[in-house]
């Protein structure tokens, strides 16, 4: 059996104030296009489908495109929640939809789920694993593997989304990831999926390998943030044969518009020959070594790479002061980034690990209290 294993979509998402909705239609085009010359059995979407627990009616109609695309490819979706999904939403008309194919486990029922298929070697054993706000993510992990009777005799995936480590071996992080808790009590070690034959993760944005396993981490599609601007990103291909035979490939993504910083004087960015490089419409974080002061950079930017998110004054990054972001021309924030700079402004600390959790946790509950 061929599975593809993706995830954090994060549909709905922005680039700054600019929408991604374009530029995830096009990645799931890809990823369509790949299922079909792949020839594959599965998809699986490892958490993190919507951005928000109250996705956009857009992000909405888009995932509903592209499951119906899946649908109408024959091919089968196991999707488990993340922790930027609302499972109760996630779930929504997930018993007709298993009629259809599609396997949805949003962590209603606190517990593992498996799906079986067979194929030319036997029993395949699916199981999903949502993610679950817990206080130790550890220990609901153990106590929501330890409902599931694994046979070790037949093959078994799992699909789940929360932060995987290998004993004291930190994964690679982007800006948008930090530890969940202090101490590690919310790092689930690689371990626990001994059992699996394959363990299908969401929740970090660099695909890569987790032990000696077969745990993996997918990566996000799309670029989120500038600290991945030089990752490639790519979808996982798993071809299981008979017990104890899985290989794994990565197919390559191609964005819409990439996610690039440039260095430099402003009169070099907005000149025709470092605009001529790339694409002038990707994503642009610009870092300006002018000395002197400049008349609204911004808009000059603007005239030359429409989608400039962040401009960062490299004079400023010299005095060891936080970066100095030319933002407050039309580039918008998010809540969680606004909370995070008052709290930095009134305190002189930054905002991590369980506090982070907090926060996310209470705007999330005002936004379920606004729908």
């Amino acid at each position: 059996m061929k599975l593809i294993h993706t995830g954090d979509l994060h549909i709905g998402r922005g680039m700054h104030e600019f929408s991604l909705i374009e530029d995830q239609r096009y990645i799931l085009e890809q990823l369509l296009a790949i299922i079909r010359a792949e020839r594959a059995d599965a998809l699986l979407i490892a958490g993190d489908v919507y951005d928000r627990p109250v996705p956009s009616a857009e992000a909405v109609r888009l995932l509903d495109w592209f499951l119906t695309e899946l649908y109408r490819q024959k091919v089968l979706c196991f999707i488990v929640s993340g922790n930027h999904d609302s499972g109760d939403r996630l779930e929504f008309a997930g018993k007709i939809l298993e009629d259809r194919g599609l396997y949805i486990a949003g962590g209603t029922e606190g517990q593992s789920r498996c799906i079986r298929r067979t194929d030319a070697y036997g029993e395949l054993c699916i199981w999903l694993l949502p993610f679950v706000r817990s206080s130790s993510s550890r220990e609901t992990v153990q106590a929501m593997l330890g409902t599931a009777c694994v046979d070790p005799g037949k093959r078994n995936i799992l699909v789940t989304h929360y932060f995987v480590t290998d004993g004291a071996h930190m994964p690679e992080l982007s800006d948008s990831e930090q530890p969940a808790a202090v101490g590690g009590i919310d790092f689930v070690p690689a371990e626990y999926f001994s059992a699996f034959d394959y363990t299908a993760l969401g929740h970090l944005h660099r695909a890569q390998r987790i032990g000696e396993g077969q745990v993996w981490y997918c990566g996000s599609p799309l670029k989120y943030s500038f600290s991945e601007s030089l990752q490639e990103k790519s979808v996982q291909v798993v071809e299981l044969g008979e017990k104890g035979t899985v290989l794994v490939e990565q197919r390559p993504l191609a964005p819409l518009h990439d996610v690039r910083t440039l260095k430099g004087k402003l009169k070099d960015l907005i000149s025709g020959e470092v605009r001529a490089l790339a694409d002038p419409k990707d994503y642009i974080r610009a870092v300006l070594t002018d000395e002197q002061d400049l008349l609204d950079p911004v808009s000059f930017l603007r005239g030359v790479y429409p989608n400039v998110c962040e401009v960062v004054l490299e004079r400023h990054l010299k005095d060891g002061c936080m970066e100095k972001k030319i933002d407050d021309i039309r580039v918008m924030k998010s809540d969680g980034e606004l909370f995070s700079e008052f709290y930095e402004t009134v305190t002189g600390g930054v905002l991590t690990g369980a506090h982070r959790d907090v926060v996310r946790w209470m705007l999330d509950q005002a936004k379920e209290e606004e729908a």
